[in-house]
């Protein structure tokens, strides 16, 4: 199938299986993020820092789950302090390059390689044809209280204006799940074409040899 770039409906329901793992990760990573202050340095949360440390548990689990993540680093000085929040992830799947970034909107392009990824640049191996067809974000963030509560939304950036990002379509996140609570009623389990009846459906009704 040839992945129609211009549907934000095909993409949410291509990407389902790495956004499962992406939501999973997330509800794993910012928890044990938290940790880190309350535990370990005794301090209150820093933002930035505690951002980047629900990235790097993330990016763990995605990459033991057999993504092929890499990290983003846009930082502009020799400290690595410049738009630290912005830090994201990249990851090839079903032939999109998407960026993972915390927050609402996508960062302003400050370099060169966000530029060309909101323009719709495909990377193409040897100078061949593209091996991606689209290029996407993934933005996630939290609540008030620094908690993640399933808040993502699939975005297209659009060629535009270099200097800000200009978008084709968004779309929030629905994760696909079976709620294991939920019991699962017998007529689910029956097959169409087995004649399955109870004691009460049979009674009286002729069928039984004796009555005829």
């Amino acid at each position: 199938m040839i992945p129609n770039v211009h549907d934000p409906e095909f993409w949410h329901d291509e990407l389902q299986p790495l956004l499962v793992d992406l939501d999973f990760a997330l509800r794993v990573a910012t928890p044990k993020a938290h940790a880190v202050f309350d535990d370990y340095l005794n301090k209150p949360v820093n933002r930035p820092l505690l951002s980047n440390l629900i990235r790097y548990f993330v990016l763990d689990y995605l990459k033991s789950h057999g993504h092929s993540a890499a990290e983003i680093e846009d930082d502009l000085d020799a400290w690595g302090l410049h738009g630290l929040p912005n830090n994201g992830i990249e990851i090839i799947y079903k032939r999109a390059c998407i960026r993972i970034r915390k927050g609402t909107e996508p960062p302003c392009p400050n370099t060169r390689s966000q530029r060309d990824f909101y323009q719709q640049w495909l990377w193409a191996e040897d100078g061949g044809e593209p091996s991606i067809s689209t290029n996407l974000i993934i933005m996630w963030n939290l609540n008030s209280a620094l908690q993640y509560e399933g808040d993502m939304i699939i975005m297209r950036p659009l060629r535009g204006n270099a200097k800000w990002v200009k978008l084709e379509w968004s779309k929030r996140v629905m994760i696909q799940f079976v709620n294991p609570d939920v019991v699962v009623g017998p007529d689910y389990a029956r097959s169409s074409d087995l004649p399955i009846h109870s004691d009460h459906d049979t009674e009286g009704t002729g069928t039984d040899g004796d009555d005829n």
